[in-house]
């Protein structure tokens, strides 16, 4: 989704001005509340080798699959990417959504942490709507980072 064509690994694609359900490039910037030019979706990436280095703040994309050492595999559900992280003393498989402004966690996992403020988020299905956040810190592999967390809203656990 964008106004200008887009080149991932020597293979051009074009422009796509309207992405699902009508929605604009501009009118999901307004909704994100961040700006971008375009986006690259699962329909593009899914064929893909992705390598996310949290450390070095580094994506590798291939076209086939890359040799690792001590890397996490990200599995995906219905094109949506899945990443094993540590909450609190648990492992647990999370989606991986780069583009979202806020991350996500279930109430159980979210109310192991300080309690912050409240956040509006939107949802393509659902509109707009208020979540409770928290500080949350997640570990990826050797790394961890704390970052804002919103409880999911019950229709969407």
């Amino acid at each position: 989704l964008g106004e200008i064509p887009v080149a991932l690994i020597g293979q051009r694609g074009p422009a796509r001005p309207d992405g699902s359900a009508n929605a604009s490039t501009a009118s999901l910037v307004e909704l994100v509340g961040t700006p971008f030019v375009g986006l690259i979706g699962m329909d593009v990436l899914g064929g893909l080798d992705l390598e996310f280095s949290v450390p070095e703040r580094r994506l590798t994309v291939a076209e086939a699959p890359v040799e690792r050492l001590g890397s996490e595999p990200i599995t995906t559900l219905a094109g949506v990417p899945i990443v094993a992280v540590g909450v609190g003393e648990e492992s647990v498989r999370l989606f991986l959504d780069t583009g979202a402004p806020l991350s996500y966690l279930h109430r159980r996992l979210a109310n192991l942490f300080e309690r912050l403020d409240d956040a509006e988020d939107f949802h393509p299905l659902m509109g707009r709507f208020v979540v409770p956040t928290h500080r949350a810190c997640l570990r990826f592999g050797d790394t961890s980072r704390t970052l804002r967390a919103g409880v999911m809203p019950p229709l969407l656990e």
